[in-house]
């Protein structure tokens, strides 16, 4: 699956080589948190690429903290004298005057994975989250014959990846008179433990609910141990991530749907923009996104649907997880 992506991306994105030691190749990757399973992934990726490209790294995680965040990027810019900031927002709404602050520096901006919001952001690498929530929603379309009442099981509330898959799950189910939203519910930390008692505290209130749409993997998971404590069962599931107790759980027949988002594909592609970003050249890109303050240059990946189905296909022979990760337990 790398290679089929590698070589659409490589049709979206210059790459060029100067010889000038003149060249600032110092850039920061900050990332909101490495708490879930799949930021190591971004973390060694991103690395490794940018090692083959001769960029020296400043990598730092915020612990899904804003003020430890913004610290993180002043000292980037003041002591690590980067010239190019990839920052992945602990929140996308409340670090625009971090970002024109680094920009007064010359610094250049790509956000990670989540865009930010008012500010004068250069570039944007991002998964299609739109689309993640379209497939979800389509999904539980056909499971359920277009009649039931769903949940969105939502991440942080200025998050715009959860904006994104929001948006895409209700694109598709406001066309369905026959399914009816029971709520969107926010969980800042994106955490397994929020949605769990989320799903608990819906449940006595509403118990005939038909769809559970979550933004990320770990949220389904919360939601999946509410609904079998509760004894309810025929719920449609879905998360996105494809964390590898969801392939495990999906194997199980405890989940319907999870969604991958290629973490390879997205963490070098942002190491190479970067490296374009910092020889003052302009990479090519797929999209465009206006943040609110600017209109930003985006490539976004693509995402693949995970089912019983297909999940040896889209999992285990791109490598993703290991049949005897998945089928072990």
């Amino acid at each position: 699956m790398w290679k089929k992506l590698s070589a659409v991306l490589f049709c979206f994105l210059s790459f060029f080589v100067r010889e000038s030691f003149s060249q600032n190749l110092k850039v920061a990757f900050i990332l909101a948190t490495e708490k879930e399973q799949r930021y190591k992934k971004d973390k060694l990726y991103f690395l490794d690429e940018a090692k083959k490209l001769g960029l020296d790294v400043f990598f730092a995680s915020a612990d899904n903290s804003l003020d430890l965040q913004k610290k993180l990027i002043k000292r980037a810019i003041d002591e690590e004298k980067v010239s190019v900031l990839v920052i992945q927002p602990v929140d996308s709404s409340s670090i625009s005057q971090e970002i024109e602050y680094a920009k007064s520096k010359g610094v250049k901006i790509l956000a990670y994975d989540r865009i930010i919001y008012d500010a004068s952001v250069d570039f944007y690498v991002s998964h299609d989250s739109k689309l993640v929530g379209i497939i979800q929603a389509r999904e539980a379309v056909k499971f359920t014959g277009g009649k039931g009442k769903y949940v969105i099981l939502a991440g942080g509330k200025n998050h715009s990846v959860a904006k994104q898959i929001t948006l895409g799950n209700l694109l598709t189910l406001d066309k369905y008179p026959g399914m009816k939203l029971v709520g969107i519910f926010y969980h800042e930390n994106w955490d397994e433990s929020e949605s769990y008692r989320t799903m608990k505290e819906i449940l006595k209130k509403v118990r005939d609910i038909n769809v559970v749409l979550a933004n990320n993997s770990s949220l389904i998971r919360g939601a999946i141990r509410a609904l079998a404590e509760e004894g309810i069962k025929g719920v449609f599931t879905a998360g996105a991530d494809a964390d590898l107790e969801n392939c495990r759980m999906i194997v199980r027949g405890e989940q319907n749907l999870d969604i991958l988002k290629p973490i390879e594909p997205l963490a070098r592609s942002a190491a190479r923009i970067a490296y374009v970003l910092a020889t003052g050249e302009t990479p090519n890109y797929n999209e465009k996104l206006n943040n609110g303050k600017v209109e930003v240059n985006v490539i976004l990946i693509p995402v693949e649907p995970v089912t019983i189905s297909n999940i040896d296909e889209v999992i285990i022979k791109s490598g993703f997880h290991s049949r005897e990760a998945i089928y072990a337990h």
